[in-house]
């Protein structure tokens, strides 16, 4: 559970506290607030704790909008970061650059998840075949953590024999259900 920030204020003579944000989302204004993660409001600071509650509603309506904007990736956007997190891999392995591999690999095994409204989408036309569609995304995903674990230790051999078959798993993957995942989320985005 999620600390929360104590306003502390002095109601006439009297001190009064109260918990009033989470903390977790204002760690950069934690600072501001005080090491004690508490403020002190008197009349020589009114204005600028003010400033502090304009500026951490300023701030909440922005995490709010850049939430909801970084939770609705679509499928097109993911399968195009997918793309270039596969690329990554491959420079990285063509140049024995092990980091490059295992940052690579931990972003493709980490990707966003399709929204629920696609899943639907999908989970209706595909009906049971949902589960396989599923399983491709289970085996990338295992495959990419194989992946950074065989670059961690340094291991080619083992990272490229991985590599080749999360490809198989995508282009598999494609091969059964792209053109109807793409026909069916046609009308919501551009999927091609």
């Amino acid at each position: 559970m999620p600390r929360s920030i104590s306003l502390l204020t002095y109601c006439g003579s009297h001190r009064c506290e109260s918990n009033f944000i989470p903390e977790w989302p204002w760690s950069a204004l934690s600072s501001t607030l005080g090491s004690a993660n508490h403020y002190i409001l008197t009349r020589d600071n009114a204005v600028r704790t003010t400033t502090y509650l304009i500026l951490i509603a300023v701030f909440s309506v922005l995490a709010i909008a850049f939430g909801a904007t970084a939770a609705e990736s679509n499928l097109k956007e993911i399968m195009q970061g997918l793309r270039d997190d596969s690329v990554a891999v491959a420079d990285g392995l063509l140049m024995d650059d092990f980091n490059m591999v295992a940052q690579g690999a931990d972003r493709i095994a980490n990707h966003a998840q399709i929204p629920p409204s696609q899943v639907q989408l999908v989970a209706a036309e595909l009906g049971p075949e949902m589960a396989t569609f599923k399983q491709f995304d289970n085996t990338v995903h295992d495959l990419s953590l194989s992946i950074a674990a065989a670059a961690r230790n340094n291991d080619r051999d083992q990272a490229i024999a991985d590599y080749q078959r999360m490809l198989n798993g995508c282009f598999g993957c494609h091969a059964a259900y792209r053109e109807r995942v793409a026909a069916v989320l046609s009308d919501v985005v551009d999927v091609e």
